[in-house]
């Protein structure tokens, strides 16, 4: 599938701006990884004719300095034209909950529209990301009413997203060889992110033209998109040439997939991931927030909530670079920003990302959700989890 069908470039990309972008790339992995960002990782041909490098050369370098060294490539996906709004959820659990609490959130993984959560050091809270429909809210904020009831969490905020963003890794930092980010802090050193670089989302889609095989073929691709539509196939079960159809047909036809990113992830150094908010800020200063986090490399996805306004940035980011970073982001923001400005460290043992709850959806009646049922499943999964732990404590003596 070649570019000049124009199947995956971005309805607000031309091919002369990717082109363009391509171009001001110095070295031929640099090209390649921005050419990925539209075609994904699979497409030789078109990354070929689009870089000027012969396919095989883009196969070799795809596979051998990106694949192999731990360069993760995934799919966008925009959760609007699948029928799906985002929403920020911070929790707190109770303290005879807190020991199996991830547990809990897998669980909630399964059979509750959760992608995302991580626990907050110190104050133990989660982070947490779900998408559901936005018909299914109310219903949604009455099962973790429930929760609380039941005493499994203490309380709980929830608020809609209204901007998401997914950034790709800057090459220009990162040694591919080594493996490592090399960075010097200084004010000349970040640029912004371009087009290509930078995955924002869209409007709820009302009524989308999705099926389950659709759902576990875009999952598939959010774990790994070096993966063909006949090795999905495979995974889900499937007849390959049925897949295949209903990734043209309905996946690339529709603008599901919005751009590929490329990410370095948790590389050879110790890690870290930080969330930067700022909230309570009117929306003027929305920009101005953006423009400093896009700046820095190690920014990989933000998110603008409502009531009240907050700006929120995740970074993934080496241990001996946060001190910097902070000390950069605080001398470039606003006085106002810099009153509103906040920032938590998330545990590296305990959080977890999900691709799109596809088993919340059946062919017949679309996305479900009950909310008696799902209470029920947390609360007896919840006492298994106890009754597991009880029996794995040892014997106190004297």
């Amino acid at each position: 599938m070649g570019y000049s069908k124009g199947a995956l470039i971005s309805d607000r990309l031309s091919r002369e701006e990717v082109v363009k972008a391509v171009e001001g790339e110095k070295d031929s992995l640099s090209k390649i990884i921005k050419a990925i960002h539209v075609f994904g990782p699979r497409n030789y041909t078109a990354i070929s004719r689009i870089t000027g490098i012969p396919a095989e050369t883009v196969r070799y370098k795809i596979k051998t300095q990106l694949r192999n060294r731990g360069i993760r490539v995934y799919a966008h996906v925009d959760y609007g034209r699948i029928g799906l709004a985002r929403y920020a959820l911070r929790l707190r659990f109770s303290h005879e909950v807190e020991a199996y609490a991830p547990k809990i959130l897998d669980k909630l993984a399964e059979v509750g529209y959760l992608y995302y959560y991580g626990r907050v050091i110190p104050r133990w809270e989660y982070v947490c990301n779900i998408a559901l429909p936005p018909d299914l809210e109310l219903k949604y904020r009455v099962f973790l009413d429930g929760l609380v009831d039941r005493r499994i969490i203490e309380w709980y905020s929830m608020s809609r997203l209204t901007s998401v963003r997914y950034l790709s890794m800057d090459t220009r930092f990162y040694d591919f060889d080594r493996g490592i980010w090399s960075i010097p802090f200084d004010s000349e050193c970040y640029n912004y992110r371009d087009e290509l670089e930078v995955s924002i989302e869209e409007d709820v889609c009302r009524d989308p033209r999705i099926d389950s095989i659709d759902l576990k073929m875009i999952a598939w691709s959010q774990v790994d998109a070096y993966l063909s539509p006949t090795d999905i196939a495979k995974r889900i079960m499937c007849e390959p040439k049925k897949a295949l159809y209903h990734y043209k047909e309905h996946i690339v036809k529709q603008g599901i997939i919005k751009r590929y990113i490329v990410s370095a992830g948790w590389s050879q150094q110790d890690m870290r991931s930080i969330i930067i908010r700022f909230e309570g800020i009117e929306r003027e200063d929305i920009d101005e927030a953006r423009r400093v986090m896009e700046r820095i490399p190690f920014t990989v996805r933000d998110t603008v909530s409502e009531n009240p306004v907050a700006y929120t940035s995740y970074l993934v980011i080496p241990k001996q670079y946060m001190i910097p970073v902070i000390e950069y982001i605080s001398e470039r923001v606003s006085t106002t920003l810099k009153k509103c400005m906040e920032y938590e460290l998330i545990d590296s043992k305990i959080h977890q990302s999900y691709t799109i709850p596809y088993e919340m959806y059946d062919d017949d009646d679309g996305w479900i959700f009950n909310v008696n049922d799902t209470l029920y499943i947390i609360e007896e999964y919840g006492k298994l989890m106890r009754s597991v732990e009880y029996s794995n404590t040892p014997l106190q003596y004297g």
